[in-house]
């Protein structure tokens, strides 16, 4: 089966290459629009993720990794809180666990 580079995964994929490459803008942007097509709670985790440990400060946006975060299962919610944890500590995903 050929995949599509519009198809969710193909999407998802690219936008976790991009971070790692440091492009956190266009990762964001790619897995935004994967997620307006297979809204996938691991998909939600890594858009959580990035969005709450992003390098680029302009770019976190907590409000938002915790709307993608609060109606997901307490197993899976733990899960991003621990992903969160092992990613870089700042004061901001300090404040962002000690909300829940």
């Amino acid at each position: 089966m050929a995949m599509r580079p519009g198809e969710p995964a193909v999407l998802w994929s690219l936008g976790l290459s991009q971070y790692m490459l440091g492009d956190s803008q266009q990762a964001i942007a790619l897995l935004k629009e994967a997620l307006t097509k297979q809204p996938a709670d691991a998909l939600k985790l890594d858009l959580a993720w990035i969005l709450v440990t992003c390098p680029e400060q302009p770019l976190r946006d907590t409000s938002l990794a915790r709307q993608l975060i609060e109606p997901l299962p307490d197993s899976e919610k733990k899960q991003a809180i621990l992903k969160i944890i092992t990613g870089d500590q700042t004061v901001t995903e300090r404040r962002l666990l000690q909300s829940w």
